[in-house]
């Protein structure tokens, strides 16, 4: 109903209008990643979206920005939920204790530690980049 939504554009239109209010990237810690990226690191996003969004992220918001995109749309499994990393760590062919993850979420971090990632709670792009120096 557009009068209750006060939308009378299409659904697309709408997506796309969402997606561009919510495109706002944390510039300090997109450098970060540029130079760790240059430094020969690989650096993901784990995210928790729908499908639409999953693909904004990854082909609009931070195109060329990250190595890839995880996202509980594609892999089948919240983050809260150790599985979901367990398939990250398959798809890259990786041990766990070669991964540096971050989040603001304690059970996410939780989920991360349960199969044996270093996961450090997220506070700012610069504790980010003292972890990865030391890594």
């Amino acid at each position: 109903n557009h009068e209750f939504w006060r939308w009378n554009k299409s659904a697309d239109e709408l997506l796309d209008f969402w997606f561009k209010v919510e495109d706002v990237k944390n510039e300090a810690l997109i450098e970060i990643v540029q130079s760790a990226r240059s430094n020969g690191l690989k650096c993901y996003i784990a995210t928790e979206q729908e499908q639409y969004r999953t693909d904004y992220i990854r082909n609009v918001m931070f195109k060329d920005d990250f190595d890839g995109v995880f996202s509980t749309a594609e892999i089948g499994f919240k983050k809260n939920d150790p599985r979901f990393f367990e398939k990250v760590l398959e798809s890259l062919s990786m041990n766990p204790s070669d991964l540096i993850y971050f989040d603001d979420s304690q059970s996410k971090l939780d989920a991360a530690k349960a199969v044996g990632i270093q996961a450090n709670l997220y506070r700012s792009p610069e504790e980010v980049l003292k972890t990865i120096e030391t890594f």
